[in-house]
């Protein structure tokens, strides 16, 4: 999926993709976050596909940083992006949600550690694998590839970008802008 994220992205007029990794050696959440701050990322998109202890759940979800203008990028994205995952693939959308650890803080690392560095995160958990329902959204390479390419379309559309490439034009595009909590959603 990050490849074709990447590749996506990179189709639209002032979008550059940057991978964390190109193989399969392991980051700390910590090193994910500081690469996107050395790079001068605008966004940190982490991508996932879910599984539940029990097997209940299916379906897609975004999980965005608590507080702040931070959560406001996270909400802001994850609604066009699920709208779209609903819309175009028929998949459930579980909603853009939050969570902090018993300090208040977000608890999630990669989105903790994101917000220590002042940049906007999301974990984009696509689907689950461990369920029936979402099977189909699975069943080969060229899905993980498409998701990749949808979770692109939803960077351009939350960024107003074009592309000459594809003629996809979303300038215009008008995204849900909530209100800036002070303290953790």
């Amino acid at each position: 999926a990050a490849r074709g994220m990447k590749g996506e992205l990179e189709t639209f007029g002032g979008g550059t993709g940057f991978l964390t990794r190109e193989d399969d050696r392991s980051l700390s959440l910590e090193e994910r976050a500081s690469f996107a701050a050395n790079v001068n990322a605008d966004f940190l998109f982490s991508l996932h596909y879910n599984m539940s202890q029990n097997h209940y759940f299916y379906g897609a979800e975004v999980w965005a940083q608590s507080a702040g203008t931070n959560y406001v990028s996270g909400y802001s994205f994850g609604t066009i992006l699920l709208s779209d995952f609903q819309n175009e693939f028929g998949l459930l959308s579980r909603g853009v949600k939050v969570k902090v650890n018993n300090r208040g803080r977000d608890y999630y690392g990669v989105l903790r550690a994101s917000t220590e560095l002042q940049i906007p995160a999301v974990i984009i958990e696509h689907c689950h694998l461990d369920h029936q329902a979402d099977a189909n959204y699975i069943s080969s390479a060229e899905m993980f590839q498409t998701f990749g390419k949808k979770d692109a379309i939803a960077v351009a559309k939350y960024f107003g970008l074009s592309s000459k490439v594809s003629g996809l034009q979303f300038k215009e595009f008008h995204k849900l802008v909530p209100k800036t909590p002070s303290t953790p959603k």
